[in-house]
């Protein structure tokens, strides 16, 4: 399935919800159909680095991006439940702008490089 098609199939499930619900409904339905995807979105990017994250995954958040009711989800569901700092970084959105090649905390090991400060050594000072 190309992107347009996707995009069309996307489409096509919100404005059928749309059609065949209350108008005061709708969001609440949206919200129900779609924030799983999202769910499995955020668990996958919070537990992935730089080489194994998927994707496709951007491609389906960029069509949902172009629908509007969906664009509103992705931030309403990117929203934290506290204004703290670091409460931005449990959000969908902050998952994955915080995919990197280094670990998660300072306690996380490197699972990119075996020992990351000799080879560091090495590199600088032959």
């Amino acid at each position: 399935m190309c992107k347009s098609e996707l995009l069309l199939f996307i489409n096509g499930i919100v404005e059928e919800l749309i059609a065949t619900n209350k108008e005061s409904d709708v969001e609440d339905i949206i919200t129900k159909s779609f924030s799983p995807v999202l769910d499995i979105i955020h668990k996958e990017a919070a537990q992935s680095n730089l080489f194994t994250f998927r994707q496709q995954w951007f491609v389906l958040l960029n069509a949902f991006s172009t629908i509007d009711p969906l664009a509103k989800l992705i931030i309403h569901h990117s929203t934290p439940k506290n204004n703290q700092g670091c409460a931005y970084s449990d959000t969908l959105l902050g998952a994955l702008f915080s995919i990197s090649c280094l670990p998660k905390t300072p306690k996380d090991p490197y699972n990119l490089f075996d020992k990351p400060l000799q080879q560091v050594r090495r590199f600088f000072f032959f």
